[in-house]
């Protein structure tokens, strides 16, 4: 419930510091240890094949990419990920995180007072508002180097919000929806867009009177024409801008579709057999792309699926797309399945999701909204709160 919070103050302490990835990890330790010990006592087989598993393919990295790589942020995100999907896609743990939200929405209420204020001081101190990702505008970056993190954080805060406004039902939540749509939007990341807008039609959908929907479609129906044919807004926006730019230099990618296919080409021509099954390391990944004269920058393939299946073998790829479905068990309704599924792939895809851990501890709140979009809202309410 605090993540995103600490998460930002880390970065504005010390915005070119690992702080922020002694956070994350020290979150790993404490999922690894609260999933082992819940699986301990119901399958101890599974128990033994997960541990196993995990120091097998630990010492199998750092005897093919060096001792050094399995401390790397690149090889601990990943494993993060995967706790992240194992635990969290057990409906009961998702249950008890909304109920334990909703009971505390006071202290939830101070930590996003807290996560806006640090947000205003990044623009302040830390040069949080500045021109980039191809836009004129300043865009909204907060206290990192790129303004993905924000990004991801905002989606985290909207999701927990409307779930607070939808027990609760008092207009600062719904006030802090529009502020979380509105600073996205500003950050100009598209992946970022997409994914709240599917996001934001579950929560559509969750509304039961249809009246409701109806006024709110011609709400928005009304600000949009309204904006379009009264302001430019719509047309001179930092996300606007980006893609307009972005379609100029023949990619409205950014590049990203090059970059999967550089990395593919080397898995595909210039690896073994073993390497294929097992992987060849994010450092290797990365390095294919820093050869390469077209690129010539040592990043990642900005898709995880090629990421995972490059950098950890099919066996990893196999153990994503399986982790990723896991959150299938989170809903019964297939709209609610689908629209999270959306979700997952819009920014396993099209940007990355694993290195961006600002993001993957905060997906049981995104998993609770979900399965909140589904329930009887009244199911939680404030006398179950002594619990």
């Amino acid at each position: 419930m605090y993540y995103h919070t600490v998460y930002m103050l880390l970065a504005v302490i010390s915005p070119e510091s690992s702080l922020k990835n002694k956070w994350a990890l020290l979150f790993l330790v404490c999922i690894y240890l609260y999933y082992n010990n819940r699986v301990r006592r119901v399958n101890r087989i599974a128990f033994i094949f997960n541990n196993v598993f995990l120091i097998g393919y630990t010492l199998y990295i750092a005897l093919k990419c060096g001792f050094s790589q399995v401390l790397h942020v690149d090889y601990y995100s990943y494993v993060l990920l995967m706790y992240v999907f194992l635990t969290f896609s057990n409906v009961d743990v998702v249950m008890r995180f909304k109920k334990f939200l909703v009971c505390y929405h006071k202290k939830f209420l101070i930590s996003t007072i807290m996560f806006f204020s640090l947000l205003l001081v990044s623009i302040l101190i830390r040069n949080g508002l500045r021109v980039g990702q191809g836009s004129s505008i300043p865009v909204l970056y907060g206290p990192y180097s790129i303004p993905h993190g924000l990004a991801y954080s905002l989606i985290g805060i909207y999701c927990a919000v409307s779930i607070l406004y939808n027990t609760y039902h008092k207009n600062f939540y719904l006030i802090l929806k529009g502020v979380c749509i509105l600073c996205t939007i500003w950050t100009a990341t598209r992946s970022a867009v997409l994914a709240l807008a599917f996001i934001i039609f579950a929560d559509y959908l969750s509304i039961r009177k249809p009246r409701v929907k109806v006024m709110l479609v011609y709400i928005a129906c009304i600000a949009f024409f309204y904006l379009l044919f009264f302001t430019d807004i719509i047309t001179n926006n930092p996300l606007v801008q980006k893609t307009i730019t972005a379609m100029g230099t023949g990619s409205i990618t950014n590049g990203r579709e090059r970059f999967a296919a550089i990395v593919m080409d080397y898995y595909y021509n210039f690896t073994t057999i073993s390497e294929k099954v097992f992987g060849i390391g994010m450092e290797a990944v990365r390095g294919s792309l820093k050869n390469n004269p077209t690129v010539n920058v040592a990043i990642h393939a900005h898709n995880d699926y090629v990421n995972a299946l490059c950098g950890y073998g099919v066996c990893g790829l196999l153990i994503y797309i399986g982790g990723q479905l896991l959150a299938l068990k989170i809903n019964k309704k297939v709209w609610n399945k689908l629209l999270l599924q959306l979700f997952l792939f819009i920014l396993i895809y099209y940007n990355g999701l694993a290195m961006y851990m600002v993001l993957t501890p905060v997906l049981l709140i995104i998993y609770a909204f979900f399965l909140s979009a589904e329930e009887n809202r009244k199911k939680y309410i404030k006398g179950e709160c002594h619990e």
